[in-house]
């Protein structure tokens, strides 16, 4: 733990953001620059967050330090540029800090064939047990013309599909803006943006209405409340109330094509079935069947289509 000064000032961010997310950011920002935090020592602060589990105030003291030293931020256009003087030398120093490999450090993952671009913090499974839509929609389903992947991230399962040639077009969507950074990178590295629309949209609220899909698939939030602890930022993990779920649920009549299909995943010791079903019974959809993931034997699908 930090101690002195340092120590002083992670008590004061801490108690700023349990007193007031949202304004939390500006106090912190006139806060480390009166303090006059050199950029090694706002890493410092970080890392200490991140190894308490306080992911979100990490996450807000990397973004402060982007802004405040002007170092590259993950995706952003210069990212790929070559590191040289003291730039290099920077970014060396800061390495050893979990913070900055957990969120600045950025990487790829190959997805049918696309490479796929992501930081850690974006990681919610769709790299690991959402690859099973593939064996699962090629078997029951096959190719569609256009499938939206809902709470998208970087969009691990949407390219997936769209590389093995299980859609001829996708659309993703996220709210946290990051991941929608990310996607974009991905698209541009790939030479992909005429086949794919990106939305930063919480739940499908700022979707257009003359999006339709023939194919939803996603892998949201899974737990509707904080009763469980999870091992990273809570907004992979936790939808309060089901809010998430109950306005995509009061919502994706809209945008399902005719014969259109949900395929969610949902994990099964925080939810089965029925619960989702009072927030489907007044809507235009119907849970039609339950299936299990191949890949992770604690992940469900719930699959949904419009009412007869």
């Amino acid at each position: 733990m930090l101690q002195g000064k340092y120590g002083e000032l992670l008590e004061k961010i801490r108690f700023l953001f349990n007193e007031d997310k949202n304004a939390a950011m500006s106090s912190v920002r006139r806060l480390i620059a009166n303090e006059k935090i050199p950029i090694d020592g706002c890493f410092g602060l970080a890392n200490e967050f991140h190894l308490i589990q306080e992911f979100d105030i990490a996450e807000a003291i990397i973004s402060i330090s982007a802004d405040k030293f002007g170092f590259r931020r993950p995706f952003g256009s210069g990212h790929n540029r070559p590191l040289e003087g003291h730039n290099f030398a920077f970014y060396q120093s800061i390495q050893s800090f979990q913070a900055y490999n957990y969120y600045a450090r950025v990487r790829s993952a190959e997805c049918g064939g696309i490479d796929v671009y992501y930081t850690n913090d974006l990681l919610g499974g769709g790299q690991d047990f959402g690859q099973d839509y593939i064996n699962v929609i090629s078997e029951k389903i096959g190719p569609v013309e256009r499938i939206f992947e809902w709470c998208c991230g970087p969009a691990f399962i949407g390219f997936s599909l769209l590389g093995t040639g299980l859609c001829h077009s996708l659309c993703l969507a996220d709210i946290n803006p990051k991941a929608i950074e990310a996607v974009k990178h991905t698209l541009r590295r790939n030479d992909l943006t005429r086949n794919v629309d990106v939305y930063i949209s919480d739940s499908l609220k700022s979707i257009p209405d003359n999006e339709k899909w023939d194919l939803v698939v996603g892998n949201p939030p899974m737990a509707g409340d904080q009763s469980q602890e999870f091992p990273g930022p809570q907004r992979l993990s936790i939808d309060t109330a089901w809010k998430a779920h109950r306005n995509f649920f009061g919502r994706l009549s809209l945008h399902l094509n005719t014969n259109g299909i949900a395929v969610i995943q949902e994990a099964k010791n925080l939810s089965t079935a029925e619960t989702f079903v009072p927030l489907v019974e007044n809507t235009s959809l119907e849970i039609f069947d339950v299936t299990d993931n191949r890949i992770l034997d604690d992940i469900y699908y719930i699959w949904l289509r419009l009412k007869c």
